[in-house]
């Protein structure tokens, strides 16, 4: 019999992945808006390499995290027990009230529906790679419909949260303090840009050196390079 204690551990890392599926989802949008913004094109193409492959880290993560939690509660024959949304709901759906169940079975409902074209991009993208596939042919859904996934499955977590605290119950929440900490991060980095604008012209040769020397993993020659800038830098 699954203890009080064992269902709270699985709940809080259940909060903890969702969580950060949604801060991922943020900052991801987060960089989209960058490539719509005229005043920011110029900073995005400038770093368009670093931009790509931190787009495409957040999405495939935020997608896994999200398809994570929709996964049965055990699979393989019972093998592996999975910490996810029907596992919550085979512990706690019998003690809900009857607004509660209707509000479960709607949500479940939903998420099975709307999660369909993330749960393809994750089998044949992310956790596969299909050899019939092409990178461009996932991941065409709309932004509003993940921000909807992820408002659900909150909504549905603070569902099983109640009924496991009925007393002591406290709403669970995402992030407040992103969209500020995010604005202050990318202003600093804007800062940083501009002021990289007015190095000298060798000081500019020896950044391209030291990436070129991370690139062929030539480490000593790396940290040679990272001294004699320094020593321009005073």
């Amino acid at each position: 019999m699954t203890t009080l204690n064992e269902i709270q551990n699985n709940l809080n890392r259940i909060k903890e992945t969702l969580l950060e599926a949604d801060v991922e989802f943020r900052i991801y949008c987060h960089l989209l808006k960058m490539k719509s913004n005229y005043r920011r094109i110029n900073f995005y193409n400038e770093h368009i390499t670093f931009f790509h492959y931190q787009q495409n880290s957040l999405l495939y993560s935020f997608i896994m995290k999200i398809m994570k939690l929709c996964e049965p509660a055990e699979m393989r024959g019972g093998r592996d027990k999975n910490a996810t949304f029907l596992y919550l709901n085979e512990e706690l759906f019998s003690n809900a009230t009857q607004d509660e169940k209707k509000e479960i079975d709607k949500i479940i409902k939903y998420l099975r529906t709307k999660t369909k074209k993330l749960d393809l991009t994750r089998n044949k993208e992310i956790a596969h790679l299909d050899r019939k596939s092409k990178r461009k042919d996932f991941f065409n859904e709309k932004i509003v419909v993940v921000r909807r996934i992820l408002n659900n499955q909150l909504k549905l977590l603070n569902i099983y949260n109640r009924i496991l605290h009925r007393i002591s119950y406290q709403k669970i929440h995402f992030e407040p303090r992103l969209g500020e900490e995010l604005k202050k991060s990318f202003s600093v980095l804007f800062k940083e840009y501009k002021h990289s604008l007015s190095k000298t012209k060798e000081q500019h040769q020896l950044d391209k050196k030291i990436n070129l020397a991370i690139a062929k993993s030539k480490f000593s020659e790396h940290i040679q390079i990272e001294n004699k800038l320094n020593e321009l830098k005073g």
